[in-house]
């Protein structure tokens, strides 16, 4: 007799644990830039020009406006109450 209800226990402890694998992976990676950008900008005379460079970067990706709404659909919300 089979169970009405598959376990996929050991689906979901692979997917974790290569999830885990990527975030340690990405992690590590991110460390490597932040410590090569602190050595570069050591450098006498190549300092301002990246940390212009870099503020500039930071300007275009990061600090852009979106809207209210499309974040508070990204999130799950909803206009309706009733769907919320």
């Amino acid at each position: 007799m089979k169970n009405a209800i598959p376990n996929k226990q050991n689906v979901l402890a692979e997917q974790f644990h290569l999830n885990d694998i990527q975030v340690s992976q990405s992690s590590y990676e991110a460390v490597l830039k932040i410590k090569r950008w602190k050595f570069i900008s050591r450098i006498p005379g190549i300092g301002k020009s990246l940390r212009k460079e870099a503020d500039g970067n930071l300007k275009r990706t990061l600090l852009t406006y979106v809207p209210n709404t499309c974040v508070l659909i990204e999130e799950g919300y909803f206009f309706s109450p009733n769907e919320n």
